[in-house]
């Protein structure tokens, strides 16, 4: 189930089509997130550390 509001997931371990394929194959913790505006910046599990200007300018993008 969907939250009201939009919601958008940044998934650095996960592609969109990943996480999609997850869903559609019935894993209950990423079929919410299937729905939702998935971005991936390619750096791993810990983009805080390997990419935190990215990180940050993909943060700010989906605030607005």
């Amino acid at each position: 189930m969907l939250p009201d509001s939009p919601c958008t997931v940044i998934a650095s371990a996960f592609t969109p089509e990943q996480v999609r394929a997850l869903a559609a194959g019935g894993n209950p913790v990423f079929e919410p997130m299937a729905g939702m505006d998935l971005r991936h910046p390619p750096t791993g599990h810990w983009p805080m550390l390997s990419r935190p200007a990215e990180l940050a300018s993909r943060l700010d993008s989906v605030s607005r």
